[in-house]
């Protein structure tokens, strides 16, 4: 306690008891958690005398201990930093009397910045907020976007199928309608055990209710090519409202026609889909090619 010259630690109570301390210090040159203000202490220190009230139950007593604070050294950058200020004030003092102040830009070696004290307000959570605002609407547009075109890739590989079930069950003699009623109908019950959506049915299904609802078989398949909208979906729609309108004569053939068409339009799909995989892919191989050069390199470069 005679060269105390760092913070002293005041235990607010004994350990492993129930005793609790109460410490009465000289603020002048010590916080009530003992930090020492070194701004205040003389150069040749100064002694002080702390006191500890100790209490349990109904015991207390008093206990004084003499310090003798001194300064610890000051680091160069603490030194700078005391004559920049010492400089500012000395500074404004010397000026407090004129309409304006002007301030020294440099102390020594030490360079000056001036700012204007802020509010300690922070707009970065309202900043954040606004970019989402702005930002939202567009990454809602880009979402439909690719919902849109994964429906138009799916509506366009399901086409086939559809045209086949089509083409064979009306081969078996069913009408449009009969036909609309079991495709659906199977549908249904294989999205009860759980089956994936599929867009081209469930199109197929708003048909099938539309026409339960008293819509004509000719309208319902209209609405349906316009709600795929797409222009294999849409001549489907028309070969099959000329049947209804002219009769199943040559229907057959021209549906298997279309069958053949919508194939080889689903090979050119599965190519350009292969073809989107392999460019999605080229980022990642250039990747995996630059850390497998880095592997080889590094250690090169480090037994030189």
């Amino acid at each position: 306690l005679k060269q105390v010259n760092r913070d002293i630690l005041l235990p607010d109570k004994v350990p492993d008891t129930e005793i609790e301390i109460s410490w009465t210090v000289d603020e002048e040159y010590l916080s009530d958690r003992g930090k020492l203000l070194y701004t205040n202490l003389p150069e040749g220190g100064v002694d002080t005398e702390l006191m500890a009230k100790a209490e349990w139950k109904n015991w207390s007593d008093t206990f004084y201990f003499t310090v003798h604070l001194i300064a610890r050294p000051y680091s160069e950058r603490e030194i700078q930093v005391q004559q920049v200020k010492e400089t500012l004030k000395k500074t404004v003092a010397e000026q407090k009397e004129k309409q304006e102040i002007i301030l020294p830009r440099q102390i020594e070696n030490v360079r000056i910045k001036y700012a204007m004290e802020g509010d300690g307000k922070s707009y970065t959570l309202v900043y954040v907020l606004m970019l989402i605002l702005i930002l939202l609407p567009l990454i809602w547009r880009q979402q439909q976007k690719k919902e849109l075109e994964a429906r138009e890739t799916q509506l366009l590989a399901q086409h086939p199928g559809l045209v086949n079930q089509f083409m064979l069950l009306l081969g078996a003699g069913l009408t449009v309608r009969k036909v609309v009623e079991r495709l659906t109908e199977e549908y249904e019950q294989e999205r009860k055990r759980g089956g994936k959506k599929r867009y081209a049915y469930e199109e197929l299904c708003v048909m099938a209710r539309e026409i339960k609802d008293g819509v004509s078989e000719s309208k319902a398949l209209e609405h349906f090519g316009k709600r795929c909208r797409l222009l294999p979906y849409l001549r489907f729609a028309s070969v099959m409202t000329q049947n209804l309108k002219k009769g199943a004569e040559g229907i057959l053939a021209i549906l298997e026609k279309e069958s053949l068409e919508a194939m080889e339009r689903r090979k050119e799909q599965a190519l350009q889909l292969g073809e989107r995989a392999g460019t999605k892919l080229l980022f990642p191989m250039m990747l995996m090619l630059g850390i497998v050069i880095g592997i080889i390199m590094v250690p090169a470069f480090m037994t030189m």
